[in-house]
């Protein structure tokens, strides 16, 4: 597995879990509010948020097999946030992509799609805080 960028890592190259949650969601969050010229919007992310979790919903309670029936669903959230960069006027920076389409490419397993949906349930936790300092800083919006 490739990782994303010397910073971030992918959700099963991390031995501890708790690592993804405390510290790499962390670092993320925080370059993509810092870094990036074409800040992405919350309403960007949670968008991609939400139909993550929706999966997530679907797999956790749907069963044996539910990862299966759904494992083509969850794949084509790479195109879509791949879709997205292209757009004008969307902002959906290219490491966010680039991370979210590593860590969607990782999933193999119920048990992974709940992995990363808390990496994911931290990054945006941090991204909503890191967002809201960097607005703050800048007058606020």
């Amino acid at each position: 597995m490739t990782k994303v960028s010397n910073e971030f890592k992918v959700f099963n190259e991390v031995e501890n879990p708790a690592d993804l949650v405390v510290e790499h969601a962390e670092k993320l969050a925080a370059s993509l509010t810092t870094k990036s010229t074409n800040e992405p919007t919350k309403s960007q992310m949670r968008r991609f948020y939400q139909e993550y979790l929706k999966l997530r919903q679907r797999i956790k309670s749907g069963g044996e097999d539910a990862y299966k029936k759904n494992e083509v669903a969850l794949k084509m959230l790479i195109s879509k946030a791949k879709y997205a960069t292209g757009r004008q006027n969307v902002k959906v920076p290219e490491e966010f992509v680039k991370w979210f389409e590593e860590n969607i490419k990782a999933i193999n397993s119920a048990k992974d799609v709940e992995t990363f949906g808390q990496y994911f349930e931290a990054f945006m936790g941090y991204f909503y805080d890191k967002q809201s300092q960097s607005n703050n800083q800048r007058g606020g919006r």
